[in-house]
């Protein structure tokens, strides 16, 4: 593995120090196996292996019969389940500063193992609810677990910790009770018809759906905020058949935390009318769907900026990041020809029947930059991150010949690409 744009290697008991910038990565010292087969049953052997470090480069030193299959791998911090009697599945996850593992999923049960005086110890009804739990940095312990619901079904899309270990949960909801807080952006569930996941899921959502943001306090035991996001449609949901394409699909968008501390999503509406606060498009684009991408403040009291984001086709947004000046970045997929196109786009018309996308927001929430980014056939971009020097990567998947840079690896026909812009796109 050879490194580049670091500050410096060094080897520390056994582990890779990767120092840079943004402080010290630590690739654990590797665990590797032999692979034996008996005739019958397949059985480890333990290969002592460690890093040899030469210039910016690492390579393995393991002693091994070379004979037998190997496997190098970098030490597991720690790894545990979570669940309940009933089904459960992961969702999303993330972190804070202190190392802690945050992991949300849906609940089809009772019996989530929750811990003493969070929000909601108990299965709120319908067919699923929100499970969040806390883990310690090692996972030697559960910091707190909670269920997020309402008497109808509810998932989760995003999580994201700010400075004071208080999380930030962007989510879609079909229930009409929602534990809102008093003075919230909107405390109504606008709903929608009768809505049944077109990929992947046994279950509907009999009255719609809204998207709905909430902010717990750094012990999970009280609701800073909570409100709903929509209008008369479907809201929060990708259930369009040209973007929904893989298992999931159907539950992408994302929250942030921008540089003053206040919550920003990126999701998707079937719903007209929604408020716009400063943002470049005011009205619905058309089609079955849009994405829609807003900023609140952190007690969910007041939506600061809003837009719409499609044209006559099917849209939806699904990631969204900022840069150091706090200017936004939004990625997904569309079917639309006529998105807005401006500055100096990498490509400036629609390629094929579904291209990914990237808009760029200034600080002032002004469209100052746009692009799409496909093939003549199928390509969505799913997420956005930007590096230290705000040049700009999308990851997403194509299933046409995605150009790629000369000397760069490639996987001949492969169906997922990574791509590198300028932060003027």
């Amino acid at each position: 593995m050879r490194y580049e744009g670091h500050d410096g290697l060094t080897l520390k008991d056994g582990a890779l120090i990767v120092k840079t910038t943004a402080g010290d990565v630590v690739e654990e010292a590797p665990i590797s196996w032999s692979l034996f087969f008996d005739g019958i049953d397949n059985h480890r052997i333990p290969a002592p292996s460690s890093y040899k470090l030469k210039d910016n480069t690492i390579t393995f030193d393991v002693k091994t019969d070379r004979g037998l299959p190997l496997t190098i791998d970098p030490t597991l911090a720690f790894a545990s389940y979570s669940g309940s009697s009933g089904n459960n599945f992961g969702f999303t996850a993330t972190y804070d500063a202190g190392g802690h593992l945050y992991g949300g999923g849906i609940v089809f049960d009772v019996g989530y193992p929750t811990t003493l005086g969070v929000l909601d110890d108990s299965f709120n009804g319908g067919t699923i609810d929100v499970g969040i739990s806390k883990w310690s940095a090692d996972g030697a312990s559960l910091v707190w677990s909670t269920y997020i619901g309402g008497t109808g079904n509810e998932s989760p899309h995003s999580m994201v910790v700010n400075e004071n270990d208080e999380l930030f949960l962007l989510g879609s909801t079909g229930s009409f009770d929602l534990p809102t807080t008093p003075s919230c952006a909107d405390n109504s569930f606008g709903g929608g018809p009768a809505l049944t996941f077109i990929i992947g899921y046994g279950y509907s959502q009999p009255n719609g759906t809204d998207m709905f943001v909430a902010h717990l306090n750094n012990t999970a035991t009280t609701l800073l905020g909570c409100t709903y996001m929509g209008g008369p449609e479907n809201d929060g949901i990708n259930n369009d058949p040209a973007l929904a394409h893989n298992y999931g699909d159907s539950f992408r968008g994302e929250i942030i935390v921008d540089a003053n501390g206040d919550p920003v999503v990126a999701s998707t509406t079937a719903s007209s009318g929604l408020p716009v606060v400063g943002g470049p498009q005011t009205t619905y684009g058309g089609g079955a769907q849009d994405g829609y991408s807003f900023r609140l403040d952190p007690a969910l009291t007041s939506i600061l900026w809003s837009t719409y984001i499609g044209g006559s086709g099917a849209d939806a947004t699904y990631g969204v990041q900022r840069d150091s000046n706090n200017e936004l970045f939004l990625t997904g997929g569309t079917t639309s020809a006529n998105l807005p196109m401006v500055g100096t786009p990498l490509n400036g018309s629609l390629s094929g029947a579904t291209d990914g996308f990237i808009m760029r927001y200034n600080a002032a929430g002004s469209l100052v930059g746009s692009t799409y980014l496909g093939t003549s056939v199928y390509d969505q971009c799913y997420f956005v991150q930007l590096n230290t020097s705000d040049e700009v990567f999308v990851v997403g998947q194509t299933h046409g010949s995605y150009p790629v840079s000369p000397g760069r690896y490639n996987t001949v026909g492969g169906s997922q690409f990574i791509h590198k812009l300028a932060h003027t796109l």
